[in-house]
């Protein structure tokens, strides 16, 4: 069983494409903000900081699996980079299903921990992931 930190690189990666995909439905949700020209994400990953103005709800975990791929995956590897798309693309999926169910504005993702899992049995493998998260509601106008 393999264990990796996710770096702050790997979010600035996914940033880019998230921004990429603005304004589509599903794991790219977006929310617009008074200004129509100004997108504001529902998802800030570690050093992205949410609104100041922002009321923190609490912390929260959700957990996501990749796909599962035939035979072994080591980090690094063509398999784990494929098994790694689909575990974030899975974990952002759960995080706004989280933030719907919750009533939140959006989530902080404060702390991540991946590992690699086999099933001998099967001879699969895939990636396991625990997201720590601050839930935040939008500030209430006063």
């Amino acid at each position: 069983k393999g264990s990796y930190r996710h770096n702050d690189d790997d979010h600035e990666r996914e940033q880019a494409e998230q921004l990429l995909h603005c304004g589509k439905k599903g794991l790219y949700d977006q929310a617009m903000t008074s200004e129509p020209e100004r997108v504001e994400p529902l998802l800030y990953w570690h050093r992205e900081l949410p609104p100041a103005d922002a009321d923190p709800v609490g912390e929260h975990t959700v957990e996501a699996v990749s796909p599962r791929v035939a035979g072994r995956i080591a980090h690094g590897d063509e398999m784990w980079g494929r098994c790694y798309d689909g575990l974030m693309a899975a974990a952002r999926e759960r995080l706004l299903q989280e933030i719907a169910r919750l009533d939140g504005g959006f989530a902080h993702v404060i702390g991540e921990s991946i590992d690699s899992r086999h099933d001998t049995g099967t001879d699969e493998a895939w990636l396991h992931g625990r997201f720590d998260y601050v839930l935040y509601r939008r500030a209430s106008s006063k």
